[in-house]
């Protein structure tokens, strides 16, 4: 049974991520940003905060409930990048072909190697972060408490709290699997020992201290010059500031008994293929070239633009994922495989008449 409260943090998560690349790819692009005198400044400033947790939460919940049957897990997302890559790439290289347009050959065949190409920096990350959870989960499940204290106490130190002083270990602004396996060990650590004994209403407040520290921190950048955009420290995913309003924003989700709920468990099982369509190299680029190229307008009508584009791309992400599940169903499967049988029969049938 999935856990209601989980999956609707599913969801607002890949909502958030909408949101924080319609920001990134317009107003918060680092070839423009906004500056100080613009009235949208405070605004999109605390929208950013706010979103840019998405990934980090994502990963502690993996490492919450743990990366068990790898090989199937694998498998199954490996088919569902596949499929993404390879369709939408497909659509769009006939398109330029009906058009009369030169297509890139290079691309096409990136589509049928989607890790290697790193189409989705997310998945490759993700990859490395399942074939270490078997070292991971033993970690988490052999050693003893203080030994995993200790182990996640180091990682902060070096790979969270050194990045944010400017002493960075690894330059990766938390976009690694290092910082997965962190997070990784931490959502598992949060489900094995933790007891949350303070109330939701308490962690609410320390996220929302720490969401509002980040704007402060955006913005003291931004007056003195040093904010590039999404790509400003304070946005960095192994920011001190925000690895710990991810850790709250997660745990107020786990605080929250949001009965079962099948709608909600369902639009859940289409969060990583929203994730994929919208960031597929073509759909990507088009929505930056659409933000960027006009982003006057769309900051004159920003509050409505994020709202019109960001429903129509998590829309458009459900169908299309539906779609995908329905052609990829046990009972589709199998029809296809019974019908291939007996059109090889039919051709054997066939060929045994002509000798």
């Amino acid at each position: 049974m999935r856990n209601s409260s989980i999956e609707s943090l599913r969801i607002l998560l890949i909502i958030f991520i909408l949101g924080f690349h319609f920001i990134s790819y317009g107003v918060f692009h680092p070839q423009h940003p906004i500056t100080l005198t613009s009235p949208l400044i405070i605004p999109v400033t605390i929208l950013e905060s706010i979103f840019v947790i998405a990934v980090n939460c994502f990963v502690l919940i993996s490492g919450y409930f743990g990366i068990n049957n790898i090989i199937s897990k694998l498998s199954r997302l490996y088919t569902q990048v596949l499929f993404y890559s390879i369709s939408i790439s497909s659509i769009y290289f006939a398109w330029q072909l009906y058009m009369g347009n030169d297509i890139n050959y290079y691309q096409l065949l990136y589509s049928f190697i989607p890790v290697i190409s790193k189409r989705w920096w997310f998945f490759t990350a993700y990859i490395i972060l399942m074939l270490f959870s078997p070292i991971l989960n033993m970690t988490l499940n052999n050693y003893s408490k203080r030994y995993t204290e200790l182990f996640i106490i180091i990682g902060i130190v070096l790979f969270i709290i050194c990045p944010t002083i400017k002493f960075p270990i690894i330059e990766d602004r938390g976009f690694g699997f290092i910082s997965f396996m962190l997070l990784y060990l931490l959502g598992g650590y949060i489900r094995r020992y933790s007891t949350l004994s303070y109330s939701t209403k308490f962690y609410l407040i320390l996220y929302v201290i720490s969401f509002l520290l980040i704007s402060i921190h955006a913005l003291i950048l931004f007056f003195f010059g040093k904010n590039y955009g999404y790509r400003s420290s304070s946005f960095a995913y192994n920011n001190i500031l925000v690895f710990v309003s991810s850790i709250f924003f997660f745990v107020i989700f786990l605080k929250l008994k949001i009965p079962p709920s099948k709608p909600i468990n369902r639009i859940a099982t289409f969060v990583f293929g929203i994730y994929l369509f919208h960031e597929h190299p073509v759909i990507k680029d088009l929505l930056f070239d659409t933000l960027y190229s006009d982003s006057t307008y769309y900051q004159e009508h920003f509050f409505s633009s994020i709202l019109l584009v960001c429903l129509t791309l998590f829309i458009s992400g459900c169908i299309l994922d539906y779609i995908r599940q329905r052609i990829f169903s046990t009972r589709i499967t199998m029809y296809i495989q019974l019908k291939v049988v007996e059109i090889k029969n039919q051709i054997l049938k066939l060929k045994s008449c002509n000798i």
